[in-house]
């Protein structure tokens, strides 16, 4: 179940930010879905996270780590044509995609596990984000 979620999710990412232009824009609904998607069931959020760095699970990690090699591919790729198009500041793509995982991954890692957090994992936190990210 846990896979299809996590699937439909990607899926989900990939359709909305083919629908809008622009590098932050793209960013920002990553982000924003990311929280909306983690904020509706934080066991979702807290098993990926215990998977990731608890003891592995046959099955069960390599799926989520194909998954989340694409959902870092996909942002990537965002981050590559930011650079392309002048949006962002020539820089390492990997390394700047890197930084908006942790920047993302952090805020849903601790959010979801304190009480009556997940609801500040708002369309306004990652519009904030990714104004730090792009502007500093």
């Amino acid at each position: 179940m846990l896979r299809a979620k996590y699937e439909a999710s990607l899926h989900e990412l990939q359709s909305s930010i083919e629908q809008i232009e622009g590098c932050r824009e793209q960013l920002h609904t990553i982000m924003s879905e990311s929280f909306a998607y983690c904020s509706a069931d934080v066991r979702v959020p807290r098993f990926m996270f215990q998977t990731a760095y608890g003891p592995n699970f046959p099955g069960v990690t390599e799926h989520l780590e194909r998954l989340g090699s694409e959902r870092f591919n996909l942002i990537k790729s965002v981050i590559d044509l930011g650079i392309s198009c002048g949006e962002l500041a020539k820089n390492s793509v990997k390394g700047l995609t890197l930084v908006i995982c942790c920047l993302m991954d952090q805020y849903i890692n601790v959010l979801t596990r304190l009480e009556n957090q997940s609801s500040q994992l708002a369309p306004e936190l990652a519009a904030w984000l990714i104004e730090l990210f792009s502007k500093g």
